[in-house]
């Protein structure tokens, strides 16, 4: 079985902060309405460390360079993870929606992947293939500023939101929509008393555009999430 979700993030229109000159880029924002209130903290740890960052020219920003170990010693505290079909609990749980949220952010901007790893499982707060998991010594999130300028990350969370917003001197000339393409692949019920989700093969493509023009349409990567049978 075969179906396309078209998941269309629209260019975040240009503003002009008059305080520093800076413009607007881009913005990514996910939910956070069902995080309970540990995960809510090691969010908010998280946010307060990227918050600011500035991404020099052709560098590249790894996320657990900035972010840290998700350790008690770090101010974190255990919160609620995902491993295969069941949910764990273990310090800086949570931090994977962090780390999504930024993905998704520089992938609108243009930004290049060095390094990014996908959940086990599909998550709740992003489509399937555009998650972005993260472990202290094991799994990074890397992206490169391909462009000629300084770019600045803003990082904010209320109380249903998480957003990241990146700030420029120039406007870009591009503009970039994310496009994932599902296919199901249906396998033998081998235990009709339990339940079970098919297994997914998912392509994450990037369009870019100048103005209305579809400049090119690039497959990025391809992940595959296996069938699982539920508890």
């Amino acid at each position: 079985m075969k179906f396309k979700i078209l998941y269309f993030l629209f260019f975040a229109g240009i503003t002009v902060l008059s305080a520093s000159d800076e413009i607007l880029l881009q913005s990514f924002t996910t939910s956070i309405e069902k995080q309970n209130s540990d995960v809510r903290r090691n969010l908010a740890l998280a946010v307060e460390k990227l918050d600011g960052v500035r991404i020099e020219p052709n560098s590249v920003l790894s996320f657990n360079d900035i972010v840290g170990e998700a350790s008690i010693q770090n101010g974190f505290v255990t919160g609620r993870v995902f491993y295969w079909n069941e949910a764990i609990y273990e310090p800086g749980g949570g931090l994977c929606q962090v780390s999504s949220t930024l993905f998704n952010l520089l992938l609108l901007t243009g930004f290049t992947i060095k390094e990014r790893h996908k959940h086990s499982q599909p998550v709740t707060y992003v489509p399937m293939g555009l998650d972005a998991t993260i472990y202290y010594g094991k799994k990074n999130l890397k992206m490169q500023n391909p462009y000629s300028q300084t770019m600045r990350l803003s990082a904010k969370i209320s109380d249903t939101s998480l957003t990241f917003s990146i700030f420029g001197s120039l406007p870009l000339t591009e503009r970039f929509e994310l496009e994932t393409e599902e296919e199901e692949h249906e396998l033998p019920i081998l235990k009709k008393e339990k339940s079970y989700r098919n297994a997914f093969s998912i392509f994450v493509y990037r369009k870019k555009y100048r103005g209305e023009n579809l400049l090119e349409t690039s497959l990025l990567y391809k992940d595959f999430i296996p069938a699982v049978y539920f508890k």
